[in-house]
């Protein structure tokens, strides 16, 4: 009983890596035959080293990442003014260096910054890489 429950999800996961891995863009080396031969062979380590390098290899007719839908991967954060490690742009302190900082806002389609109060609202021209001042005046509150 034991051996065929065993036997069963051997052959399950096995079946899913072909299903799973010929969806994917293995980019050389190795591909579905070589991950469903792997699994029948040495399931026990062929099959949890799959399930990490699925992650990396993107989807055949996807997006690169579920996270990329236009922008780069690191169009998302920004550097910390004190560290100067990556940090999300929407982040108001810093994980790595724990510092405070003026976090961006996301408004109509653009990333928004003001470093104080006093300051005119300034919104990022992610083309070009240059804060464009606007005139108007914003309240804070439309940016929630």
């Amino acid at each position: 009983m034991f051996f065929s429950l065993i036997l069963l999800v051997v052959v399950g996961t096995t079946i899913w890596v072909g299903v799973d891995a010929s969806k994917r863009d293995w980019g050389g080396g190795s591909g579905t035959a070589t991950w469903v031969v792997g699994c029948i062979l040495l399931w026990i380590v062929v099959f949890p080293v799959y399930l990490v390098k699925r992650g990396r290899a993107p989807l055949k007719d996807g997006p690169a990442s579920p996270h990329a839908l236009s922008a780069p991967p690191d169009a998302m954060y920004r550097e910390c003014p004190y560290c100067k490690e990556a940090m999300r742009r929407d982040a108001e302190i810093c994980a790595h260096c724990r510092q405070p900082s003026a976090p961006w806002r996301f408004h109509e389609g653009h990333w928004w910054f003001r470093s104080s109060d006093q300051d005119a609202w300034r919104w990022l021209n992610e083309p070009t890489g240059e804060w464009v001042r606007h005139e108007a005046s914003i309240s804070p509150a439309e940016f929630v």
